[in-house]
């Protein structure tokens, strides 16, 4: 039987520079041995506007449509990392998260937009606020709760900024293995 959907999801892509600042806090939980997770690889280390989960092929054009016309007239995004942070709290999270500034809001007005052209498709609109993050890590058990926390406001009090620019959104397809998601892109789009 042939495929009819694809696993989906919309995000901006970041710069090496952040990238390597994400490493290095990753590096400084794994080496404090509090916790035991699913860590997101450095390359597939991106910035969430929308999920949309199981996509069927028919709509993935559409999709890409709905896309380009949320991206015209957005340039390349000023923003910085500025705090480690963790949903819903330390004693049970569930992720471990970067947070980002954008002065201007462009990314939540993105977002925003996106979410209301998707939704125009069929796409279920997020009943959370949009919180502008990279998650880092998923933990699956946390071997020292108190060192844990102390270590997570540690990092979140000791946080050192980081600039970047944002120049590129992607449409991706991710697919599950038992190595980690694999994530594909569908289409690029550049901010200029």
């Amino acid at each position: 039987m042939p495929q009819e959907s694809i696993r989906t999801f919309i995000a901006l892509e970041i710069e090496d520079a952040a990238k390597d600042r994400i490493c290095e806090i990753q590096d400084k939980i794994k080496l404090s041995n509090s916790i035991k997770g699913s860590w997101v690889a450095k390359n597939n280390l991106h910035l969430t506007l929308k999920f949309l989960g199981d996509t069927r092929l028919k709509y993935v054009e559409a999709v890409k449509d709905k896309i380009a016309e949320c991206c015209k007239g957005i340039s390349s995004i000023k923003c910085e990392l500025v705090k480690i942070g963790i949903f819903p709290e330390a004693k049970s999270p569930r992720v471990i998260w970067v947070g980002i500034k954008d002065e201007t809001n462009v990314i939540a007005n993105l977002s925003k937009k996106i979410e209301e052209n998707i939704f125009e498709l069929g796409f279920k609109k997020e009943k959370r606020d949009f919180k502008t993050h990279i998650t880092i890590c998923r933990p699956r058990q946390i071997l020292n709760p108190d060192q844990f926390r102390l270590l997570m406001e540690e990092l979140d009090r000791d946080f050192k900024a980081v600039e970047f620019n944002i120049n590129k959104l992607t449409f991706f397809e991710s697919k599950l293995t038992p190595q980690g998601s694999i994530y594909t892109p569908l289409n690029t789009y550049i901010l200029r």
